[in-house]
């Protein structure tokens, strides 16, 4: 494979760059995050993270990161940081063979989708026997008084139920009142 250093040098660059952005912006963003419960704080952070990641525009160096076989981070969402040391360190192989010295991340991808699992078993409940999946529907108003409405939504696979005042008349009687 023939390697052209001087653009490896410039994704290594443009990779550290993100990198330092979103590092600054946790730091930016540590007193909010210093409130938040321990079992939520690594996906709080990482969630800073995956923020300012897609401030980012970096579509030209994923383009360029998928050229040379790499990850162009579309599914990275759960372990933004991680993504990029990963992503360094085969950068820097392919420029020198050697290894730069990363510090090692607090939300590795194996622990992200742990993490993942915990989380949506916590707040969800365990997937109905033969899914994987949950199903979540958005509620009109008037389910919030229609029992046998949510009954068979419920009967026909739904896990969880929001309802959604902003699309209907409830929202609008709302705005007359305030007139």
């Amino acid at each position: 494979m023939n390697i052209n250093h001087k653009k490896i040098n410039s994704l290594i660059k443009e990779v550290e760059a993100v990198l330092r952005k979103i590092r600054k912006e946790e730091k930016k963003t540590a007193p909010t995050l210093k409130k938040i419960h321990l079992l939520h704080k690594m996906s709080a952070v990482n969630l800073v993270h995956y923020k300012r990641f897609r401030k980012s525009d970096f579509r030209v160096s994923q383009r360029k990161l998928g050229d040379l076989g790499m990850t162009r981070f579309a599914n990275a969402q759960g372990h933004v940081e991680d993504s990029l040391i990963k992503v360094l360190y085969l950068l820097y192989r392919l420029k020198d063979g050697k290894s730069a010295d990363f510090k090692k991340v607090n939300l590795s991808t194996k622990k992200s989708k742990a993490l993942l699992k915990f989380n949506t078993e916590s707040l969800l409940g365990s997937p109905s026997k033969g899914r994987r999946v949950r199903i979540m529907v958005t509620m009109p108003s008037h389910a919030a008084y229609d029992k046998e409405f949510v009954t068979t939504m419920i009967e026909n696979g739904m896990n969880c139920a929001r309802i959604n005042c902003a699309h209907d008349h409830l929202r609008f009687g709302w705005q007359l009142l305030k007139i």
